[in-house]
Parts: C-alpha cells; structure tokens; sequence
C-alpha cells in the first residue's frame, strides 16, 4: 500500500521535481518526505508573494523620478522668477502716478500728463497678471515637489520588495540544500511555471498525508483499537436504550396519573358547584334581573388540562342556556356577580370571616334590584357582621331605614363623609335607636 502510494505521487509529480525514497518503505517513511514538500512549498509560496509585490511597481521609475526632478527645478526657478519680478513693477508703476505733473519729474521737459497716467495704470493692471502668475507657478512647484515625493516612495517600496524577494531566494536555495536527499527540482521554474510547481507540491503534501492516515488505519493495532471502541459504543448504546425504555414506561404512567388528577378535579369541581348552585340560585331569585333568563348555574369547562369555571345563565321554559356576559346588561351583570360572591361567602362554613364587606355593590342596579338587594342584606345581617359602602344617598337611605335595629341585639352604624379639610376627611357616625316592634304573636311563657 506504501508503495503503490508512493509511485503514484511520484508519477504526478514527476514533470517538476523527483521525490527520493529508498526502495524498502515502510510507514516511517512517509513523515520525512512530507516534511521536506511541505518545507519547499512554503518557501516556493513565499517567493512568489514576493515577486508579486515586486511586480506591482513599475519598471520605468527611474525615469519617472528623473523627469519629477527636472519639473520641480523648472517650477522653482518660475516660481522664484515670477515672485522677484512683480513688486519692482508694482512699485514703479505706483509711485510715478504719483509724482506726475506738467514736466517729467527726471528731464523737466512737458509731457501729456493724462497720457502716461493712462499707461501707468496699464501697467499696474499688468502686476495683477503678474501677481496671479506667481500664485499658479507656486502651485505648479507644490504639485511638483509632491509628485517627486511620491515616487520616491514608490522607489523605497520597491527597494523593499526587491530585498524581499532576494531574501526568499536564498531561503528556497537553503532549504533545496537541506532537503537534497528527499527531493529534487527540475528547473528553476520562473514566472508562470513556479506557481505550477507550488500547486503541485502543495498536493503532493496533501497525497502524503492522506496515504499515511490510510496506512495507519490498516494496521492491526488501529484495528483492534477501534474494534474496541466500537464494542463500548455498542454496549453504552445498549444502557442508553434501556435507560430510555425505562424514562418512558414512567413517563407513561406519569401521563396515567395526570388524566386521573385531572378527572378526579374535574369530579371535585362538580361537586363543589352543585353544593353552591342553591346558594346562587337563592340570591339570584330575590333580585330577579331579567325576565327571561331566571336560573344562575356555573360549569366547568377544561382547556389545555386547566379547569376553569364559566358563568352561565339558563331559560328554563325554552331549555337555552347562555353566557350573561353575552345576553345581559351591565346592571344584570353587576347581579350576577353579587349572587357569585354572596354564595360562596355564605357556604364558607368554618372557613368564613366574620364579617363580610361589599364596596359599592349597586352599581347600575335598577330600583326594583336595590329593594330586594337591601331586604338580602337584613338577611346575611342575621349570621355575620355586614360592612356596605355606597355613593348613592338614596341607596343609603333605603338601606338606613332596613338595617335598623328591631331587637337590642342588633347594631347598626352609619359612616357618613361630609368633606374635606386640612386634617383630613370629615365624617359623621351615628348609631339608630331600636325601633319598636309590635309583635303580632308572642311566645307563651313556660
């Protein structure tokens, strides 16, 4: 197998290098030829990196930086030219205008004065011209100097790239001389064919490596080890799949144990409203909401495994049944949750405070309502304290004259709020004597 290998990557790489090998192979001897490919490929990499930054230069820069020389000589000597000579005209020009007069101020002898006026002033329009070549003869010197600048830099660049390159050179030709007796180039390969010839010793590394995973898989030591491995593998794969037979024989009886909890507290429910429903029905019947609708029933209803329990109201001469949030007003509403609470208040049994606390509770109740609300609170007076409160004097004036005392056991006390101050809220408490009551039948004494 190492042979056949072997003479297989020889063959591919036969038109550019020959690898050395000696004629008994063993798997020993794949690492040292793998080494010295990858070591003549890495410096073969590197030297063309190198000639491609050599390349990205230009070869006339020489050239280049001779005529950038001569242009910033020929800008600064303009430059220089054109500043010296500008103010000398402008100052001429201007202090003759004014000196000038009937005479020449030299020779004395008459001149046309507005004459040489009007040419001075062409002069002094001339300075400006002048003056402007001077600015654009700068600027040329500026962009010459950084254009010379420039190619300078481009020269160190490629100075650099150059000394790179000779650098990579030598290091190619000191690893060929270390790994002589391994392999052989052909040719020095230049240009398009040495990027040939790193492919081909890059895949001949990859080849290399590759036979040797393979040979090294084949061997009986490999084989027995992985034969070991899989016999663990095949037996922790036994363990896992009892361990999950197992997971789900209890999962199965956890799903068992569920449906029974849930059917036992949809049992529990039932009950508990068939225990209540005389205690809505009764508080319903005394306030009467709706003609119709005139039975107060609650069902369970079960929604993802969760009870829920959903008011419903039922005809009992048609047999519908109803959700009184869809068929009833606000007001019956406000009834249907009075005949909820007091309910399961008055069934609390030895669970239930002593007392029992309605704020507000007539909100949108007609007047027929309140009367029969006010004669159910005389009634829940009688088993435990009753604390109500309201916003609606009328109402508290029916409820005054209803929960009156008729007997000295009874107390009522009526909180009355009056305002606002600094201190706080003013309020009026006041307790109603006991009515007299005449009593139609009397217990005979015994």
């Amino acid at each position: 197998m190492i042979g056949d290998g072997l003479s297989r990557i020889k063959s591919r790489l036969a038109p550019f290098a020959t690898l050395v090998a000696p004629e008994s192979v063993e798997l020993a001897t794949i690492a040292p030829l793998d080494e010295a490919v990858r070591a003549v490929s890495r410096d073969i990499d590197s030297l063309i990196q190198q000639k491609a930054a050599v390349a990205r230069f230009p070869d006339q820069a020489e050239q280049l930086l001779s005529a950038a020389e001569q242009a910033a000589g020929d800008a600064e000597r303009a430059a220089a030219e054109s500043t010296a000579r500008a103010p000398a005209l402008v100052q001429l020009a201007s202090a003759a205008i004014d000196l000038l007069g009937d005479a020449c101020p030299v020779c004395e002898q008459p001149i046309e004065a507005a004459a040489v006026r009007a040419h001075l002033r062409d002069v002094l329009d001339s300075s400006r011209a002048v003056a402007e070549d001077v600015q654009r003869s700068q600027d040329a010197l500026v962009t010459a100097r950084s254009d010379l600048a420039g190619i300078r830099g481009v020269l160190a660049e490629r100075s650099a790239a150059e000394g790179g390159l000779e650098e990579a050179r030598k290091l190619l030709s000191t690893t060929l001389a270390e790994v002589a007796d391994r392999i052989r180039l052909r040719d020095d390969f230049a240009g398009d064919g040495l990027a040939a010839l790193g492919e081909a010793l890059s895949n001949a590394a990859t080849s290399l490596r590759e036979l040797s995973r393979t040979v090294s898989h084949a061997s009986g030591a490999e084989v027995s080890r992985l034969s070991d491995e899989a016999t663990e593998a095949s037996q922790a794969a036994e363990t896992a799949r009892k361990q999950v037979e197992e997971i789900e024989k209890r999962c199965a009886r956890a799903k068992v144990l569920e449906r029974a909890a849930h059917a036992a507290a949809e049992e529990i429910l039932h009950d508990a409203l068939e225990r209540l429903r005389p205690s809505f029905a009764e508080v319903f019947d005394r306030l009467t909401p709706n003609p119709a609708f005139t039975e107060l029933l609650a069902r369970q209803d079960v929604v993802r495994n969760r009870n829920q329990i959903v008011p419903m109201v039922r005809d009992q001469e048609r047999g519908i049944d109803a959700n009184p949030l869809l068929v009833f007003s606000e007001g019956q509403l406000n009834v249907v949750a009075l005949s909820y609470f007091l309910g399961m208040a008055l069934n609390a049994r030895e669970a239930a405070l002593p007392f029992l606390l309605l704020d507000d509770p007539l909100q949108a109740l007609d007047v027929v309502a309140i009367l029969s609300f006010s004669d159910l609170c005389r009634q829940v007076r009688s088993s435990r304290q009753l604390l109500l409160t309201t916003h609606d004097r009328r109402f508290a004036d029916v409820l005054v004259r209803k929960l009156s005392p008729r007997d000295s056991d009874q107390t009522l006390i009526v909180h009355d709020f009056e305002g606002w101050t600094r201190n706080g809220p003013v309020i009026r408490s006041e307790r109603p004597v006991v009515l007299p009551v005449m009593r139609l039948l009397h217990r005979k004494a015994s």
